[in-house]
């Protein structure tokens, strides 16, 4: 070798008085060091050898080992809700029927403000004879617009085809107005007879309006009270599940289609009047907001408790899968390296927006097999956060194999951290996951991940893919212990 090292021309020290396991390591170190400066030096006479291009080939190789762990020791699904966000509290209403659900919309309209004194000046206009139109509006989010909200490329390479949904929706009146503490549930009782007109065309708009028959809509008015109505899919729409903004929408800057700022979200009920009020300058509609709406979810697919099936994740109406794998299969002594758990998605049956995605640590006791209900707040003291995604997209075409760091749970593992099991929680990006709490939050979009199961080709089954390094392949690397 042309040139000296940093290392100078001292001798190396000698470790025969030091233990031997010691002395191993400590050898190794000297030694590993040397070929670092020997690397960046750069030793240009030396003629080829094992220091360089096949260093990885030679030695990390022989000390990385690969386990790969397929077999599910524990599964379970957790029901997640959160009291403090009721369903029809959340911000969007879920419409249309599809192959595995079937949603309608709930709207409670309170007439009762026409008998506040504010409102005896309108009184005179609300008449049969003066009221030209009556209709009620609904605004769609613009992901669900013709275009994906403009997220699919021109080539479609990248998302699932999306033709658009054109949706029909009939309007009845219930028989009484609904409890919103019966929903996700079957459809309340409701008169056969049609509030809405048909019209020829399914409207594929941002804001779709429902054409209404005006008697019975002057006779809600008349009531001074409470009506309940049910919009329901028509036979000739398009299928698929679609979402609007509800009564509760905060995110419509982002998620809606430009809005004037006086807009009345929700199921809104407007009425357009030939003879207006003298107070009114440049405005033609009374428009009622919703007292109270929500989505029925009438049909919904459940989850899968056996893994053979699938692996569903899913938001809006949360549901977490947790996957134990026995990891007794590790040696012991050993350092984590890399440690993923890998799950592929199978597109034909996911759907849905864009979502965080994380990993975390739980008892397998909290999510015993079958399904589970618990309460989003009780969620948070079991989990211990691992890894977060927010890339990911249910219907992307390509990037089907999702893998979730799980090193630092795997090493815990081995380092007797904690007694008993755990599993790993799949779960959107909720407020306790530290960097990774999504806005909006998951009970915003209905997102429905499933991945393959246990029963499909081994190249698409959930698995543990682990390399590990033996602590005596670095201590003693000679094997002469």
């Amino acid at each position: 070798m042309s040139g000296s090292s940093d290392l100078g021309d001292a001798p190396l020290p000698k470790f025969s008085s030091l233990p031997p396991r010691l002395a191993a390591t400590v050898t190794l170190t000297v030694t590993t060091a040397m070929l670092v400066v020997a690397l960046v030096t750069g030793c240009t006479s030396d003629t080829p050898s094992l220091v360089g291009a096949n260093l990885a080939e030679t030695a990390i190789d022989t000390v990385l080992a690969p386990l790969t762990i397929e077999q599910l020791a524990d599964f379970g699904v957790l029901a997640v809700s959160d009291p403090a966000v009721p369903l029809d509290e959340t911000e969007v209403l879920y419409f249309g029927n599809s192959d595995t659900e079937q949603s309608s919309i709930l709207v409670n309209y309170d007439f009762s403000s026409l008998d506040h004194p504010d409102s005896a000046y309108l009184l005179p206009f609300l008449t049969i004879d003066n009221i030209s139109s009556a209709e009620i509006r609904l605004y769609k989010l613009t992901w669900y617009s013709n275009d994906r909200d403009g997220q699919a490329p021109p080539d479609g390479d990248v998302l699932k085809p999306y033709p658009g949904v054109g949706k029909i929706i009939d309007v009845h009146e219930l028989m009484a107005p609904f409890d919103t503490l019966s929903y996700p549930g079957a459809e309340p009782e409701y008169n056969p007879a049609f509030i809405s007109t048909y019209v020829e065309i399914p409207d594929t708009n941002d804001i779709l309006a429902i054409d209404c028959a005006v008697a019975p809509v002057v006779a809600w008015l008349d009531s001074r009270g409470e009506v309940g109505v049910i919009l329901r899919e028509d036979s000739r729409s398009d299928p698929g599940v679609i979402g609007f903004a509800s009564k509760e929408m905060v995110h419509g800057g982002s998620t809606l289609p430009l809005l004037n700022a006086n807009t009345t979200l929700g199921a809104a009920l407007r009425v357009e009047l030939i003879e207006k009020p003298a107070q009114w300058v440049g405005r033609d509609y009374a428009i009622f907001g919703p007292a109270a709406d929500i989505s029925t979810w009438h049909q919904l697919q459940p989850a899968y408790t056996d893994p053979a099936d699938g692996i569903m994740v899913r938001t809006h109406l949360r549901s977490y899968p947790m996957l134990r794998f026995d990891l007794d299969a590790l040696p012991q002594h050993v350092r984590i390296n890399r440690a993923n758990l890998v799950v592929v998605n199978d597109t034909s049956r996911s759907e849905g927006h864009r979502t965080v995605l994380t990993a975390s640590e739980l008892r397998p006791e909290f999510a015993p097999p079958g399904e589970t209900t618990v309460f989003l707040r009780d969620l948070e003291p079991e989990i211990y956060f691992l890894f977060g995604n927010g890339s990911w997209q249910p219907e992307h075409l390509t990037e089907h194999e999702l893998n979730f760091n799980v090193t630092s749970s795997v090493q815990r593992f081995i380092n007797s951290v904690y007694e008993g099991d755990r599993g790993f929680l799949i779960a959107a990006g909720e407020y306790f996951f530290p960097g990774y709490n999504s806005n909006p939050d998951p009970d915003f979009w209905f997102t429905k991940w499933i991945f393959h199961g246990t029963a499909a080709a081994p190249e698409l089954r959930p698995r543990l893919e682990i390399s590990y390094t033996r602590l005596d392949e670095l201590t003693d690397p000679e094997g002469t212990q």
